[in-house]
């Protein structure tokens, strides 16, 4: 990258920063929390790459990407077969086997393991599985760090949201109560935001529109507008909905304009992280790009 451009980008990126730490009267925050956003343009992605494995949320991907200077850690979070919390992406068949060497029948696909299956195996044969219940306790000695909570939630699970988030909220309370306004849910839909507020008021969310990949009467107007509503401040993208958003001018009409800071995920390169940040996207979710700012 040029140095004009480099000096561009760290002047837009400081204008940022301006908005994020008072956002005057364009964006009432409605007591959320926001000050997080200056730690970091980014969010390092199910606790981050290790010896190039991404996807891990391992203890040791945990302990090597703190070293490496990532504060704001995402974690994926699922429910085993005995209603155990767990850190890990997805009960396919084919992220079990490839992550933790497990096989099982195709009538078995996305079906949870049980936390004793689970937290028996090692990932890739070396890492370490982490139940919640764990990783509350391990993150108590690194106070300096907030941690966004990826539960991958649709419509359809609207009964166990509520269970979810009841018991989230618990083990936390439990291992890490001072930490408790460290830990930053994400929504997936309106309805959700009601769901967890009724379990604890949260002091900061993410409202993350990849939920709506697959809806075609999705509208960013109507999503935009329920975010500043509520005081949500903070909007995830995708690649594919930037892109679009950008494309046609809504990504500034709608998100920049009115103070929203805006992620993308998952961005692993150096030059399409600057694409997104000279488009005005503040930062990334990532595996292994290292904060230079």
């Amino acid at each position: 990258m040029s140095i004009v451009k480099r000096i561009i980008l760290t002047v837009l990126l400081a204008s940022m920063l301006v908005g994020i730490t008072g956002c005057g009267d364009k964006f009432d925050s409605k007591g959320y929390d926001y000050s997080w956003v200056r730690k970091s343009r980014y969010i390092c992605h199910a606790l981050g790459a290790i010896d190039d494995y991404s996807y891990t949320n391992s203890k040791e991907a945990f302990l090597l990407n703190y070293e490496k200077g990532y504060r704001i850690f995402e974690i994926d979070l699922k429910m085993t077969s005995d209603d155990k919390l767990v850190l890990f992406h997805s009960w396919r068949n084919k992220d079990i086997k490839k992550l933790l060497g497990i096989k099982r029948e195709k009538d078995k696909n996305n079906e949870p393991l049980s936390s004793e299956e689970f937290l028996n195996a090692k990932i890739y044969g070396s890492y370490t599985t982490m139940s919640f219940d764990d990783f509350t306790k391990l993150i108590k000695d690194y106070p300096d760090c907030y941690i966004v909570l990826d539960g991958k939630y649709g419509v359809d699970d609207k009964e166990e949201i509520p269970k979810e988030y009841e018991k989230i909220y618990d083990t936390i309370m439990q291992n890490s109560p001072e930490m408790i306004d460290h830990f930053i849910p994400q929504i997936y839909f309106e309805d959700m935001l009601d769901m967890i507020m009724d379990v604890y008021s949260w002091k900061s969310i993410i409202y993350t529109w990849y939920g709506f990949d697959n809806d075609p009467d999705f509208d960013p107007v109507k999503e935009a507008e329920f975010a500043k509503d509520k005081g949500i401040k903070v909007i995830t993208l995708n690649k594919k909905r930037e892109e679009e958003l950008y494309s046609d001018g809504k990504l500034k009409e709608l998100l920049l304009d009115e103070g929203f800071v805006c992620f993308v995920h998952t961005i692993n390169d150096e030059a399409e992280a600057d694409n997104y940040f000279s488009h005005g996207i503040y930062g990334l979710y990532t595996d292994s790009l290292i904060d230079k700012k």
